[in-house]
């Protein structure tokens, strides 16, 4: 969990466009979103 969120924030800081930083982060969210809902399954 962690080192997820540690890949994530190293992801969104060295990518150069804000865009694609941007798209990073809101696809890394809702990947925890979907391991969340299949956990608490």
């Amino acid at each position: 969990m962690p080192l997820a969120v540690v890949h994530g924030w190293r992801f969104a800081t060295t990518e150069p466009a804000p865009k694609v930083a941007y798209h990073g982060l809101v696809h890394f969210q809702h990947k925890m979103v979907v391991v969340v809902m299949l956990w608490c399954m």
